[in-house]
């Protein structure tokens, strides 16, 4: 559902209903390209950012959906 071979899509009501319909999809999430298993888990981690005061990025967490 989340890996090529199938149609790019970014928006998750598409997806949604490509996938009711049989479709083969690569759902590129508002993060990148984003793997799920066989179970509808996430797989990989994401950093948490925030934006200073002086304008920088600060990474400040981590997250490590269950895999």
């Amino acid at each position: 559902m989340s890996s090529a071979p199938g149609t790019a899509v970014t928006d998750p009501c598409k997806a949604m209903e490509m996938v009711k319909k049989g479709e083969d999809i690569d759902y590129q999430g508002a993060s990148g390209n984003v793997d799920i298993d066989e179970n509808g888990d996430v797989i990989g981690s994401y950093d948490v950012w925030t934006v200073k005061d002086d304008g920088t990025l600060e990474i400040i967490d981590k997250v490590n959906p269950a895999q």
